[in-house]
């Protein structure tokens, strides 16, 4: 293995002495608000819970539970049964027999092949759908295009809609469309609760990025939580610009860990880490359950650990949600006090704070980490050195 990693655990012990990661060595305790399996029962009233869905190689489903119950469902999966059956799973799991909103993001069967199944299944009811419009003429589109008559509206950037203080809003494509490309055609959409905001982005392209950027006010497209475009694709989409331009904290690739793509490719990885966001991937961590109040947020995964979305906001457990007034952590026993440490630690910007929580319990695996933890050593924020 490389040399980094024979520091790898060094570093995280100077990152706990410092006190700048808050780990434990047991699970946090997820309080009885709170569900600990995500999607296992329907949020509080109140709280707005988002969960991005797992499901076997490609595939893309959102299910959004708004404060007032209602329930939006962003792309629906890929056409295969046995995928839908993994959409289903989730909604049955968070009592969902009503879809009030459905937004297919655009026509690939990746996205929009799931809607064909949960139409014709009688457990469910669909009221509305938000859909740009296809060029594609391909048996799951034209399925689509049947069965979601009568119920499928045409939209395009400015079309909005509000939940008791929750509003979700298009921001592309533009009315005149974004030419005859499928994904540069894909709905992306801007959802906004309280304090946070969170863009939905189907199979967005460079085209799609640079005419949000261009077009978007600064402010309404800086957000705080989204799903990369195109499932991470490097090829396609993720550029620095976008990503400069959304300044997000935290990224979900929607994409299974072995997908026949490669989705997220490395390059957009290491973009996004060298930006400092903290990257999720549903193959590799499950459905992504997130909840919020609209200030507090937290992420619930499948095994019931709860953290804080990112840097700067408590979880929705944390009884203080202003942290500063709390005493500082106790110095662990047997560990060098920071100034021991030497000149290996300086700086640490918030989200390595938050990366290396995650890492310590578990939550992402040793080689994003050590992805992190060499960017850092590269740009001088830790030295390794013996000096």
């Amino acid at each position: 293995m490389r040399n980094i990693t024979i520091v790898t655990a060094v570093i995280a012990v100077a990152l706990l002495a410092a006190g700048m990661v808050q780990a434990q060595a047991t699970q946090h305790a997820v309080t009885d608000d709170i569900q600990p399996r995500a999607g296992q029962a329907q949020a509080p009233p109140g709280i707005l819970s988002i969960t991005y869905i797992e499901m076997d190689g490609s595939g893309d489903a959102t299910l959004i539970q708004a404060p007032d119950g209602s329930n939006i469902l962003v792309d629906a999966g890929d056409r295969f049964k046995s995928r839908y059956q993994e959409v289903k799973s989730v909604l049955e799991q968070n009592n969902v027999d009503v879809i009030d909103l459905a937004i297919a993001t655009h026509g690939d069967a990746d996205h929009v092949g799931g809607f064909n199944h949960l139409l014709e299944d009688r457990d469910y009811t669909v009221n509305e759908i938000w859909f740009m419009g296809t060029e594609k003429t391909t048996a799951t589109v034209g399925k689509f295009l049947t069965l979601s008559a009568g119920i499928r509206t045409h939209v395009s950037a400015g079309q909005s809609e509000s939940f008791d203080g929750m509003t979700i809003e298009v921001l592309s494509p533009p009315t005149q469309g974004m030419g005859n490309d499928e994904n540069a055609n894909s709905i992306v959409s801007l959802l906004e609760y309280g304090n946070l905001e969170f863009l939905f982005t189907g199979d967005a392209t460079e085209a799609t990025e640079s005419w949000l950027v261009n077009n978007v006010p600064s402010d309404k497209l800086d957000i705080d939580i989204m799903n990369a475009p195109h499932h991470g694709s490097i090829k396609t989409s993720n550029t620095q610009a976008f990503i400069t331009a959304t300044s997000p904290e935290l990224v979900i690739f929607s994409a299974d860990e072995d997908n026949r793509y490669g989705h997220p490719h490395q390059e957009t990885r290491d973009r996004y880490a060298s930006n400092g966001v903290v990257q999720l991937q549903t193959g590799r961590d499950g459905h992504v359950n997130i909840r919020t109040d609209g200030t507090k947020c937290s992420i619930l995964f499948t095994d019931g650990t709860e953290v804080a979305c990112f840097e700067g906001v408590s979880r929705l457990s944390d009884v203080t949600p202003n942290r500063g007034n709390q005493d500082p952590p106790q110095q662990p026993p047997g560990i060098a006090e920071p100034q021991e440490m030497g000149n290996m630690v300086r700086d640490i910007p918030d989200w390595v704070r938050q990366t290396a929580e995650w890492w310590v319990r578990g939550l992402i695996p040793d080689e994003v980490y050590i992805q992190s933890l060499e960017y850092l050593i590269k740009v001088g924020i830790i030295n390794v050195g013996t000096s």
